[in-house]
């Protein structure tokens, strides 16, 4: 929770493969608009603790670009 609460306060990606709180097993990426982010959306690593793949990790942003 706190990786997501971080990305949400400070409009930035965090958890897995980020410079904030990288050792988290999710990766969290901001929902934002012109006035800030609203929310955050969440994805986990598999079980071995791979982190995404760049193609996957680029539909993902833009999942949450267009959300």
């Amino acid at each position: 929770m706190s990786a997501a609460q971080s990305s949400m306060e400070h409009n930035e990606p965090a958890g897995a493969d980020t410079a904030t709180l990288p050792s988290v097993s999710w990766y969290f990426l901001p929902l934002s608009t012109a006035c800030g982010a609203f929310g955050v959306i969440g994805l986990g690593c598999d079980e071995e603790g791979n982190s995404l793949d760049p193609e996957a990790r680029t539909v993902f942003e833009t999942l949450a670009e267009q959300t």
